[in-house]
């Protein structure tokens, strides 16, 4: 997002050359006057993809404390359209932020933490975590997979898993609820690897 001061800093270097009569003409300061009032009034990519959020963020403020999956933000999003509102396809979102998880995860960081300028100071992940037992860990992954678009055949990628496990955690906190998911500690110590334990979740699946 551009700073004040970097817009302050533009001001006062097209001010010097507008008085500088002999560096800037007339029709030279000009330009650099509509030059300016563009670049102070355009928003900057930042800024444009935080107001495509808007609806995401809605979701994720209401206080249910559930993951918001693409398929309820295309739900709402019909919703909206019939009150007159326009908001992205959930697949833009994700072309946008390179993965839905991500721009979920933005969503949330906006509306809890103030936008990406603030740092969270919960200190939740250092405490102490009980051992998770095998069908814990099947049942968690089990739930991903239900939340995530991966198809009832598919499986979420560990990166996926983690990614959805962090915002869930995140989400269940802010509303004071309980939420417990597995990290790579607990998954490794049960399983030995991801890759394992999503096969003990088929093989669950699988009946």
């Amino acid at each position: 997002m551009r700073s004040a001061d970097s817009g302050s800093e533009t001001a006062q270097t097209i001010a010097a050359l507008v008085r500088d009569a002999e560096a800037c003409p007339a029709e030279a300061a000009q330009q650099l006057a509509r030059l300016l009032a563009h670049s102070l009034a355009s928003p900057s990519t930042a800024d444009r993809r935080e107001a495509r959020l808007g609806l995401l963020i809605d979701l994720v403020s209401s206080g249910t404390g559930e993951f918001v999956r693409s398929e309820d933000y295309e739900t709402e999003r019909e919703r909206r359209r019939a009150r007159g509102e326009e908001w992205p396809a959930a697949s833009s979102l994700s072309r946008a932020y390179g993965h839905w998880l991500t721009a979920v995860r933005a969503a949330c960081r906006y509306w809890f933490d103030g936008g990406q300028s603030r740092v969270c100071s919960d200190h939740h992940h250092a405490r102490p975590t009980k051992s998770y037992k095998p069908q814990e860990i099947r049942s968690a992954l089990l739930q991903a997979q239900a939340e995530l678009d991966v198809g009832s055949d598919g499986w979420p990628s560990e990166w996926e898993f983690y990614e959805w496990s962090t915002i869930k955690r995140r989400l269940a906190r802010q509303t004071g609820q309980p939420c417990r998911l597995p990290g790579r500690k607990q998954i490794r110590k049960a399983f030995g690897s991801y890759a394992n334990a999503v096969d003990a979740a088929r093989r669950v699946a699988s009946g």
